[in-house]
């Protein structure tokens, strides 16, 4: 009986934890709701040695009719696993982001908000620091990517240098993106009356 009692116990107490994760705000950054010195540190660097080997920075490009440069440009950072309190740590204590079922028992935690990666994601990573070689590189490159970002009007030369870091920071997917690379630049040319010309 003793083991039984314990056992909803614990599962009471998940549920309840579960239902106060999912009020959290649903995908953007809100000011004033994040302060990196009320994570315990204990939990910062659990979640920066988690992202170490769970976690991705990337970038993508979706085609979008209504863009001067006719790509859209999106900086990403997620971590998947299948321990589901594990990904709304995440959640909890960055406050920005969304958490989605991703199939095969796996939960995918994720920030593509631009003002959220500035405030909350880079500060966070600056703070509680990587400690294998690949995901310090990779991190450096994001940042830039996301400075590069930030620039509006975007020109046409910046976005090239993004898609040069991106090459560089999917080393493992080099080929892949030459391909892609290359369809997008020749969108982009058409576009190109001089190389003045912005995107807002």
């Amino acid at each position: 009986m003793t083991i039984q009692s314990t056992s909803v116990s614990s599962k009471q107490s998940h549920l309840h934890s579960e239902a106060v994760y999912q009020t959290l705000p649903c995908k953007g950054y809100f000011p004033n709701q994040f302060h990196l010195k009320t994570i315990p540190q204990n939990i910062g660097w659990y979640l920066a040695g988690f992202a170490d080997g769970e976690g991705s920075f990337y970038v993508t490009f979706r085609y979008r009719k209504d863009y001067t440069w006719k790509w859209r440009i999106t900086a990403v950072f997620n971590v998947a696993n299948k321990d589901r309190v594990m990904i709304y740590l995440f959640k909890k204590q960055f406050k920005c982001g969304t958490v989605r079922d991703i199939g095969n028992d796996k939960y995918l935690y994720e920030v593509d908000t631009l003002n959220a990666l500035q405030h909350v994601v880079i500060p966070f990573f600056k703070e509680y620091r990587f400690f294998s070689a690949k995901k310090k590189k990779e991190f450096a490159i994001f940042q830039k990517i996301v400075n590069i970002l930030a620039i509006t009007p975007r020109t046409f030369s910046q976005i090239k240098e993004i898609l040069k870091l991106r090459m560089q920071l999917g080393s493992d997917r080099i080929n892949l993106f030459k391909n892609l690379d290359t369809s997008i630049l020749e969108v982009i040319q058409k576009e190109v009356i001089d190389k003045n010309t912005t995107q807002p």
